[in-house]
């Protein structure tokens, strides 16, 4: 199997690490072939159970053209050479468009994981190219995953049959047991962590101005694990953050290693998930939530993001609210008063619930079995 994944050397990703790395090579022992992007050329090497390697140099600007050419001259001397059976795409149209004049010779699989053809950050002749050629090339291929089912009813435009659909979401990647859980006692203050993007459509001044408001009735500490160092930039000139940091109730940190962070998320209380009720994350399935849940972590997230909020009532993990900002302050609150055994309680059903349901090995037959139909 050849899997094109939109991702930088070295494809760091729960879906990449979790299923195509790790499961689907130990139910079928597949040889997978990870291709990414790289500025230096990325000779084939092991990464997992995978061989990775870069025939592309980036996407901006001519290059996405350019990948055209390079993932078509590439798939065709592959394909005969190798007899590859399956090609696996995530998300680039570009890689599609290439994909489908060998759709005769290979079974092909597209995973949209995000809707960026509504995506307003994105400019509107990018988002009107993408979305036009799925339209024109979707109904062409074997299987399309989606991550929920509001992403699959999102796709009608591309008129896509029924039964080529395949929902798994973002789940998390570590599928084992975590051997450094450890249940941390109470800490003098309720402890919040975030992790992930700070960007304006993430609208993280929003609920950290709820924070605030929340604090001057309730003692509680936020650590904040950005993506990007002009982010973090962003938010500590925010006038609740200074508020707050002057309180010495916030800090924030630019992006760490996913293991490393996972060691350290156990040592907090609460994983926050307030996400904008926007079009673009109505469908989404937040990573951060199972990797809050692998953790042992209670939970703190908005009702309106149905996959979280279906999360959060089935295993009395954590607390809901709605997105505004009279129900966010009074949630942290609450949150933030409540006796602990029942912190406790919320943590030990959060990771329970994770191990038990919450990763990419319960979706592997269910994969597998759809390749064949």
């Amino acid at each position: 199997m050849i899997s094109f994944v939109d991702k930088e050397y070295p494809p760091r990703h729960s879906f990449v690490d979790g299923f195509l790395c790790s499961e689907i090579f130990k139910k079928k022992n597949f040889i997978n072939l990870l291709i990414v992007n790289s500025k230096t050329k990325i000779f084939p090497s092991k990464y997992l159970n995978a061989i990775c390697i870069s025939i592309f140099s980036g996407r901006k600007y001519l290059k996405r053209i350019t990948n055209f050419f390079r993932a078509f001259i590439f798939l065709k001397k592959i394909i005969k050479k190798k007899k590859i059976k399956i090609i696996f795409i995530r998300n680039d149209v570009t890689i599609l468009f290439a994909s489908i004049f060998f759709k005769n010779k290979v079974k092909i699989i597209f995973q949209q994981s995000f809707p960026f053809e509504n995506d307003k950050s994105i400019n509107f002749f990018k988002r009107f190219i993408y979305k036009s050629l799925l339209r024109l090339f979707l109904k062409h291929v074997n299987k399309v995953i989606v991550i929920s089912e509001m992403s699959k009813k999102r796709l009608s435009y591309a008129k896509v049959e029924n039964n080529k659909f395949m929902i798994i979401p973002l789940l998390n990647s570590y599928n084992k047991k975590n051997k450094n859980y450890k249940f941390q006692q109470k800490n003098e203050q309720l402890n919040f962590v975030y992790i992930g993007s700070l960007s304006k459509l993430r609208n993280a001044e929003f609920w950290l101005d709820c924070f605030n408001s929340a604090s001057k009735k309730c003692n509680f500490k936020i650590t904040i694990f950005s993506i990007k160092e002009n982010e973090k930039e962003k938010i500590e000139k925010l006038n609740c953050y200074k508020e707050l940091k002057q309180k010495n109730m916030i800090s924030i940190f630019n992006k760490i290693d996913r293991d490393i962070l996972n060691l350290q998320l156990t040592n907090f209380d609460v994983g926050i998930s307030l996400i904008p009720p926007s079009q673009i994350y109505l469908e989404s399935a937040p990573t951060k939530l199972t990797e809050y849940m692998y953790s042992g972590l209670a939970l703190f997230a908005n009702n309106e993001i149905i996959f979280q909020k279906n999360i959060v009532n089935d295993s009395f993990a954590g607390e809901l609210c709605n997105w505004n900002k009279i129900d966010i302050t009074n949630k942290i609150i609450y949150f933030s008063n409540l006796d602990y055994k029942i912190i406790k309680n919320y943590r030990i059903n959060s990771y329970k619930y994770c191990i038990d349901n919450l990763s990419y090995e319960k979706h592997v037959n269910y994969f597998l079995d759809n390749l064949n139909t």
